[in-house]
Order: C-alpha cells, then sequence, then structure tokens
C-alpha cells in the first residue's frame, strides 16, 4: 500500500498538473500632450507594439499589438498581454490628419521591456501638418 501512495505521489509531482503558464502583462497609462503649446491632444491613438528579436535573419518580427484613444484631456490607459516570443515593446502614437513625431518621458518610446508596467509617461508630440 505504502509503494502504491509513493507512485501516485511520484505521478503527481512529475506531472506538470499545476496551473498553466500565463502571459506577463504590461500595463500603460499617462498623457498626450501637443510639444509646441503643451495641450492635452484628443483622439490620439497610442499603440503599443511587440516585436521579436529577428535581427540575425533581417528585420525583428511584429508579434502584437493593442491601441487605446485618448480621452479630452489626453488621457490614456491600456494593457498588452505579451505573447511569449515578444522581446521587446515600442509606443507609437497616430494623431489624425496630422503626422506626428513622439518623444516619450520619463523612459524611450523604444526598447520597452516586456512585462514591466509604464504608468504615468508623458508622450510630447509635434504635430505637423
Amino acid at each position: 500500500m505504502k509503494s502504491l501512495f509513493k507512485l501516485i505521489l511520484l505521478v503527481l509531482l512529475l506531472c506538470n498538473c499545476s496551473k498553466e503558464d500565463v502571459e506577463p502583462v504590461s500595463s500603460f497609462s499617462g498623457i498626450l500632450l501637443n510639444s509646441s503649446t503643451n495641450e492635452p491632444i484628443a483622439d490620439g491613438v497610442v499603440n503599443i507594439i511587440g516585436y521579436e528579436d529577428t535581427s540575425l535573419f533581417g528585420t525583428d518580427r511584429q508579434r502584437g499589438s493593442t491601441a487605446a484613444i485618448t480621452n479630452t484631456e489626453g488621457a490614456f490607459a491600456l494593457d498588452f498581454t505579451v505573447p511569449g516570443n515578444v522581446d521587446y515593446l515600442l509606443i507609437r502614437v497616430k494623431v489624425p490628419g496630422v503626422f506626428a513625431t513622439t518623444e516619450c518621458s520619463p523612459v524611450a518610446c523604444s526598447g520597452l521591456k516586456p512585462g514591466k508596467d509604464y504608468l504615468g509617461l508623458t508622450l510630447r508630440v509635434s504635430l505637423e501638418d
């Protein structure tokens, strides 16, 4: 009887019967501002894009993305569930009708680590017609 109990215990320990693998989540929040006027930008689109580093084979591969639209105060918040093959994240901003270049603080807009939270960001956009 003790041998049967030990065998069952061994099988349970060797079996990967524990919780499923959970993909990490990166949370982002902040405000989108016009860099010239310091005014908030409503209806801007903040994209978080995940990339796999395939530099050995050429360009890196996009492996997922999510987006949020800023509210009337320019605020945004979103979560990005990071697929297992994402090596870095970057932020892209689109403002309808104009070309926009973005400056992020207190971190850079690219090379962000998957699974880490980036809260309280200030995204300053230079708007060009």
